[in-house]
């Protein structure tokens, strides 16, 4: 009897690994015994059946509830994929995340490599390519219209549609930005809002030359004076940034619902610079408008070849409070910063997405 209390004693200070081996022996010394006493194999199963049997049927419930867990699993990941915000939320942190890891990574050569392991002669693609069919909607166009308090449906069915650009010339109305941007109000917000203080600026162009090629580096030279002439435009390509000077704006009133903004932002300064040649800006979207906030800009609409030898270069003056929307389709937009004393010229760009 003591023999077998040390026994227990061993047997609860040892691992489970140490105590599965044991057992393992046990079981292979019990099989032998059972052969050396001249018992079959199907004796010797018929006698370890409720072992047996116990095991299969664990083995059975663990394979059902795996089975049951990845039924579950597909189901919450088919509702989520089709639950819109859920989408837009991770089409969002994801555009985020490449956009982050191109500066180490670039991943842009295999997302736009077309080459494929078989051709698809069924394949049609989605994009439309301009052709001398589309010139004949700008053959006639020689200037760019001005309306004011327009409707949503004018906007859509005869100049969205029909890819003519048209100026709204109350389109920013209602917009605090009217009011508080100013060069000091710019540069107040990029030095001491914690985003825009941190997050980078994409596609930054100047005349200004500054050690880090950026808009908060930019600001603070000309907000001090330091230079008397200048010009500059970024983007601000992240999101939380976006979010940022989109407090400061409304959606424009004359743009359909079927339209969606596109997570982008483009500010455009200028202050007394006389610019000989033309700053192309391209916000890569298919309707795109650009707002001006204070002074004006000269613009300049090309249309995209073939239809440069068939429509007319369009030229216009944009005023304060003045919208142009143009569709990136058929036109590539110019601008030129208007030489002012007075003030400093302020314009903001976006765009949105339509079918």
């Amino acid at each position: 009897m003591e023999r077998s209390f040390c026994k227990l004693d061993d047997a609860a200070s040892k691992s489970l690994e140490e105590k599965l081996s044991v057992i393992d022996q046990e079981i292979q010394a019990l099989h032998q015994f059972c052969t050396a006493k001249g018992f079959s194999q199907s004796e010797i199963e018929k006698s370890a059946k409720p072992i047996l049997e116990h095991l299969r049927n664990t083995e059975r419930k663990k394979w059902k509830w795996c089975l049951l867990a990845s039924v579950l699993a597909v189901a919450v990941v088919a509702a989520f994929v089709r639950w819109e915000p859920a989408v837009r939320f991770v089409t969002a942190c994801s555009r985020i995340t490449m956009i982050k890891i191109l500066p180490y990574w670039d991943w842009t050569k295999y997302y736009n490599d077309e080459n494929c392991f078989l051709d698809n002669p069924y394949y049609q693609s989605d994009d439309h390519e301009l052709d001398t069919y589309d010139c004949e909607i700008c053959e006639n166009t020689e200037a760019i219209m001005r309306l004011v308090n327009v409707s949503q449906a004018t906007i859509t069915e005869s100049y969205i549609r029909r890819d003519i650009p048209v100026i709204v010339t109350d389109g920013t109305r209602g917009w605090s930005a009217s009011k508080l941007f100013t060069l000091p109000f710019i540069h107040q917000l990029y030095t001491q809002d914690g985003i825009l203080r941190k997050v980078p600026s994409c596609m930054f162009a100047s005349n200004v030359r500054v050690k880090y090629a950026g808009a908060r580096y930019f600001l603070s030279r000309v907000y001090e004076n330091e230079q008397s002439n200048w010009y500059a435009h970024w983007e601000e390509c992240d999101l939380s940034a976006v979010r940022v000077l989109r407090q400061f704006i409304k959606r424009p009133y004359f743009i359909p619902p079927m339209v969606e903004t596109a997570r982008l932002f483009w500010v455009l300064l200028s202050s007394n610079y006389n610019a000989r040649n033309y700053k192309p800006i391209d916000l890569g979207t298919s309707l795109m408008w650009l707002a001006q906030i204070r002074g004006s800009n000269r613009l300049r609409l090309v249309p995209r070849s073939p239809c440069n030898s068939t429509c007319t270069t369009l030229y216009t003056v944009l005023h304060e409070g003045e919208i142009l929307l143009w569709s990136d389709f058929l036109w590539l937009l110019d601008y030129q910063p208007i030489s002012s004393d007075a003030q400093v010229n302020i314009a903001i760009a976006a765009g949105g997405f339509y079918d």
